[in-house]
């Protein structure tokens, strides 16, 4: 074998001998709490069905053929309105006095419920991986620019813990290697310095 390559692999044994003995596996196998804990907090990562979701808009057009003054008119507009929203527990207000489409401004900007595909793919996708009673980014497009907010969900569906623990714990087991392994590193080399040289 090459030389370097060799050398490499010796270091990497070596390395890892000290860490099978420095590390107990108690120390990185998640317990079932710890399990359940992260199910609990991170329950919107095991989602089977999303369901429909519900949302609201406030959308400033532009005309055809913009020109580069209008663009900027209109994001500054829609700035100005998004800012606004993000501070008001009255969204509907703020888009049956603002919102420059016709159809939802009347009603708040509601939208109504929507199952995913059914809207274009990057209004779809910011939809819905946005938490109700919360704002999307604005979003532009050729017709203008808008943001949106989800105001309810219905229908959705998640795994069980029982489906996902053996994926959970092996994130869990990895994410507690790393983190004793950098520990010891750290540990080891404060008590010795450990230098690797390329053969001659």
């Amino acid at each position: 074998p090459h030389p370097l390559l060799a050398t490499t692999v010796r270091h990497t044994m070596i390395l890892e001998r000290m860490l099978d003995g420095e590390v107990p596996t108690h120390t990185v196998r998640p317990t079932d709490q710890q399990i359940k804990d992260y199910y609990g907090e991170h329950r919107y990562l095991f989602v089977k069905d999303p369901g429909e979701v519900r949302s609201s808009h406030i959308a400033v057009k532009l005309p055809a053929n913009a020109t580069d003054a209008q663009k900027k008119a209109a994001r500054e507009k829609i700035i100005k309105l998004y800012k606004e929203a993000l501070h008001s527990k009255d969204f509907a207000a703020i888009a049956k006095k603002n919102s420059e489409d016709p159809q939802s401004a009347p009603k708040g900007g509601d939208l109504g419920f929507f199952r995913p595909g059914q809207l274009p793919p990057v209004v779809d996708k910011q939809v819905f991986s946005t938490p109700v009673g919360q704002l999307t980014p604005i979003i532009e497009s050729s017709i203008g620019f808008s943001f949106i907010k989800v105001t309810e969900r219905r229908g959705e569906t998640y795994a069980t813990l029982k489906e996902v623990k053996p994926k959970i714990a092996m994130a869990l087991l990895d994410f507690n290697e790393d983190a004793v392994v950098k520990d010891l590193l750290k540990k080891l080399s404060r008590k010795a310095k450990i230098e690797f040289h390329k053969p001659a």
